[in-house]
């Protein structure tokens, strides 16, 4: 889930070294995500009017393992971590992740020897966030059976 938003071109300017435009990217694009989900995390009223469009719960009546995520970090964001929950547990560690990219991504473009870390660091983070996906995908499939 590195998300690297700004096109190469833009970047260039940043450094000839490929992996410092990587990680500046996914630095700037990791501050605008949380900027933009700070800005209008406190716009419920509008984000409440949003129709909901899952394929999964249109055509299944499932929640796919991302709904939720979007509304649970714009609360993570703004600090409601009980409403983040509520929305998507697993937006609570999605939030954490986002966070934990800009200061990873930073650490490695302040020290080059830290790159090939950062991306060891990133891969694992990405794979616990995947199976944390699956995982209450799963929950949620076995308690609707339940019920």
């Amino acid at each position: 889930m590195e998300i690297a938003l700004l096109p190469k071109y833009l970047l260039r300017w940043v450094s000839k070294r490929n992996l410092n435009e990587i990680h500046f990217n996914i630095l700037l694009s990791n501050i605008i995500i949380v900027c933009l989900a700070i800005a209008f995390g406190n716009m419920s009223f509008v984000i409440n009017k949003l129709p909901h469009l899952c394929l999964s719960r249109a055509i299944f009546h499932i929640d796919c393992p991302g709904c939720g995520i979007t509304t649970g970090l714009l609360r993570f964001f703004n600090l409601n971590f009980r409403a983040a929950y509520d929305q998507n547990p697993v937006s609570i560690l999605a939030g954490s992740f986002f966070i934990i990219q800009i200061i990873i991504r930073f650490m490695a473009l302040v020290k080059n020897k830290l790159s090939s870390k950062v991306f060891y660091i990133s891969s694992i983070l990405n794979g616990l966030l995947i199976t944390a996906l699956f995982s209450h995908f799963v929950f949620k499939l076995f308690h609707h059976n339940l019920n």
